[in-house]
């Protein structure tokens, strides 16, 4: 289901509305015929919010002078869309890290690292880090805290192997162990890291060239 956009304040809208108008009239003038909020997004007077529409089709008279500007801006609008996939609206956030309290940061961080198959790209005692690479993110904070683990998890990995038998048993080589929370004869193995945080390995995946 999609998400339904933000509404904005009256201020906001009326001054889109304006803007249109005075681009409206300018092309009137020139001979030319600009879509409304053209760009493929349009503003409801009667709900005031932002909804998208599908882009203009495309014509020849898209490359004739004056008509320009607008379908520039659907490219600019269309690509940005197309570079952020499944996002209706834009949101200038990125996923950098998941931190995780340790109380050996170091140790731990080192652990997830070989189990992982990541690169440690932080090495201070008190800041942790580690990525699939340098440069690729998100990836995992270990941070120290004095207290001991309690309790299961509120949010945990779960990563798909291609062979579920071979990683579990090499995850235990490593030193995890099983844990149970409650999955009685699930698909999946529950795993926990030496300090107890919980993870889980789903059923293996079919390989490509199977």
């Amino acid at each position: 289901m999609t998400a339904t956009p933000p509404t904005v304040d009256r201020e906001t809208w009326q001054k889109q509305i304006d803007t249109q108008r005075v681009r409206e009239k300018a092309h009137t003038r020139e001979g030319t015929r600009l879509p409304r909020l053209a760009g493929g997004c349009r503003w409801s007077r009667s709900t005031r919010r932002r909804r998208w529409s599908a882009p203009p089709a495309r014509s020849r008279s898209s490359h004739l002078p004056g008509a320009g500007r607008s379908s520039l801006r659907w490219v600019r609008r269309r690509v940005r869309l197309r570079d952020r996939p499944g996002r209706v609206c834009e949101v200038d956030l990125i996923w950098e890290q998941v931190v995780v309290d340790a109380h050996d940061p170091v140790a731990l961080g080192r652990w997830w690292a070989e189990a992982l198959g990541w690169v440690v790209v932080g090495d201070a005692a008190d800041e942790f880090e580690i990525r699939p690479t340098p440069d690729r993110v998100p990836g995992l904070l270990f941070v120290p805290v004095p207290e001991e683990k309690a309790g299961k998890n509120r949010l945990h990995p779960d990563f798909r192997p291609v062979d579920q038998t071979a990683e579990v048993e090499r995850l235990h080589s490593l030193g995890a162990r099983r844990a149970d929370v409650g999955q009685r004869d699930a698909s999946w193995v529950v795993l926990a890291d030496p300090e107890g945080n919980e993870f889980c390995i789903l059923s293996g995946r079919v390989r490509p060239d199977s």
